[in-house]
């Protein structure tokens, strides 16, 4: 007889707890985003699927599943929020090194990295 998660698994995402187990495997033993295991989660981690093709895309502990559900999956949001936090940091990090050290020890970086002039 199936485990009532076996018989979930297949129902609901068409994976056997085999499968389950591979790609728990294949991350590394933990969640796709933060990496953290089942253990430390207390749980199992949830099957993330797209909602519109019912496809698999991985597996991802409580929190990282949820947070990525608020933002309807969304990976262009995704995407605007990291630049944006990025800019946001890197302006802030060169206004203190300015007011601190003078603006002559602002150097843009050799790669692109968001990095603008201090206004």
């Amino acid at each position: 007889m199936k485990s009532a998660r076996a018989v979930r698994l297949w129902s609901k995402f068409r994976i056997t707890q085999e499968q389950y187990e591979e790609l728990l495997r294949a991350q590394g033993g933990g969640c796709a985003v933060c990496g953290k295991t089942e253990q430390q989660n207390g749980q199992a981690l949830a099957v993330d699927h797209s909602h519109k093709t019912n496809k698999v895309r991985g597996l991802l502990c409580k929190a990282c599943n949820y947070k990525l559900g608020l933002v309807h999956d969304t990976g262009e949001w995704l995407a605007a929020a990291g630049a944006y936090l990025a800019g946001a940091v890197r302006k802030y990090l060169d206004r203190v090194i300015a007011r601190i050290l003078g603006a002559d020890h602002v150097t843009p970086p050799k790669h692109d990295s968001g990095w603008r002039e201090i206004e």
